[in-house]
């Protein structure tokens, strides 16, 4: 789990700053947990861009008739949906190793403006394979933004305030994820289905502009120092090329089989071997 892995982030409790040299040298550096209004504002921006990166994700289920009148691509149905959820799921790993070695705060910001820019290109895309490029970028940006919201909450409240946080946080999630279809039919009868991702920008520029005022990470919790090649050893990139690889090829058979082609045609049979042989290959990597 991609907020396990960052949870080991180092934190510098055992060594004091340079200030606290300065001033009390033999005192350690505490956990300073915001609190008061500045904790509201940050809390009601980790809601809402779980909200929005959450809403995303069912949002094109409803749309998809729209999106096929518009582009007559019946057979790419699958992947606006499917596109997201495959980087959703295979990136979490890499983003908890961003948020381990950088900082949380600009890869959190990093996240949100991602899935900012597959949203734009997602609204503005001339065809159906530039649509599911752009849900695979929002499905890259959403897994940092809802993996590193639950993380943000750890950062910032105070350990007894937390159990609460992070289940106001759950719940909003799942809000999102039923009121997502709703959404996006209304929005695909009443307009059109790509207001299902200009509407992201607004909201998605807001949470920006707050993360950049009010939100910092505490002092007492710091990146772990690594060199770069040991930073891109931990991201384990063969590992995730080899997994979304291997998804992808069961999915392309799944879509295949027994649709457009027969299941004992060649390219099924070729993309099921594929997808056994990389799943082992992933295994054995790992």
């Amino acid at each position: 789990m991609s907020v396990a892995e960052s949870s080991d982030c180092k934190t510098s409790q055992t060594t004091p700053t340079t200030h606290d040299k300065q001033s009390a040298p033999d005192s350690l550096v505490e956990p300073a947990y915001t609190t008061g209004f500045r904790l509201v504002i940050i809390m009601c921006t980790i809601f809402l861009s779980t909200l929005l990166t959450a809403l995303d994700i069912g949002i094109v289920a409803t749309a998809i008739p729209g999106i096929t009148d518009d582009f007559r691509r019946l057979n790419d149905v699958g992947w606006y949906g499917s596109a997201c959820f495959l980087l959703l799921g295979t990136s979490a790993p890499m983003w908890g190793k961003l948020y381990k070695y950088f900082s949380a705060r600009h890869v959190y910001l990093a996240s949100v403006a991602l899935f900012l820019v597959g949203s734009i290109v997602a609204a503005a895309a001339p065809n159906s394979p530039a649509l599911i490029i752009a849900r695979a970028l929002q499905g890259l940006g959403c897994s940092g933004t809802v993996g590193g919201s639950v993380l943000m909450i750890t950062y910032v409240a105070e350990p007894k305030k937390r159990p609460m946080l992070i289940g106001l946080w759950m719940g909003i999630f799942m809000f999102s994820t039923i009121v997502g279809p709703v959404v996006g039919g209304a929005f695909t009868s009443e307009v059109t289905w790509r207001w299902c991702f200009w509407i992201n920008l607004p909201v998605g520029g807001l949470i920006i502009v707050l993360l950049l005022l009010f939100f910092y990470v505490p002092k007492h919790i710091t990146p772990r120092p690594a060199t770069w090649k040991e930073i891109l050893l931990q991201l384990d990139v063969p590992g995730f090329c080899l997994l979304l690889g291997s998804l992808i090829c069961f999915t392309l058979a799944l879509q295949w089989g027994g649709q457009t082609k027969p299941w004992n045609d060649g390219s099924v049979i070729a993309t099921l071997v594929m997808w056994v042989v990389l799943t082992a290959a992933f295994l054995v990597h790992q």
